[in-house]
């Protein structure tokens, strides 16, 4: 059965408006206190990124049986106790983190693993 079309009314077009803002859809000003507290914690990210995961450059090491090593290159120092499964693994995800940028977990994990290192705790990590 055929059944009559029905005519549709073409749609109006609107000029789109521009909206302020509401005050709860602002982005919030940081204080002082706000920034200088997020520069600490970047500085202290930046800090235990050079401890645990820059490469370090070794330069005429002596070996316990008399031999000067020129130059040795370690991975970083998370890396540095080879039996470690631990550390590998926490190695891996800290890269996987950061790739996604999610820097605040980074930061907590190495925090932990660094008070684990000075309180000379037994174990690979906390």
């Amino acid at each position: 059965p055929n059944l009559p079309k029905k005519h549709a009314r073409p749609k109006k077009q609107y000029q789109p408006v521009k909206r302020e803002p509401r005050l709860d859809q602002l982005p919030k000003q940081k204080s002082s206190k706000e920034l200088s507290l997020e520069e600490e914690k970047e500085e202290e990210y930046k800090t235990l990124w050079d401890i645990y995961l820059e490469p370090k450059v070794r330069k005429n090491e002596e070996l316990p049986g008399g031999m000067c090593l020129r130059q040795k290159t370690a991975t970083c120092g998370l890396l540095r106790c080879k039996t470690s499964t631990f550390r590998k693994q926490l190695h891996k995800t800290i890269i996987r983190l950061e790739k996604k940028g999610k820097k605040k977990k980074i930061l907590r994990m190495l925090k932990q693993m660094r008070e684990h290192d000075e309180t000379g705790a037994a174990g690979d990590g906390p």
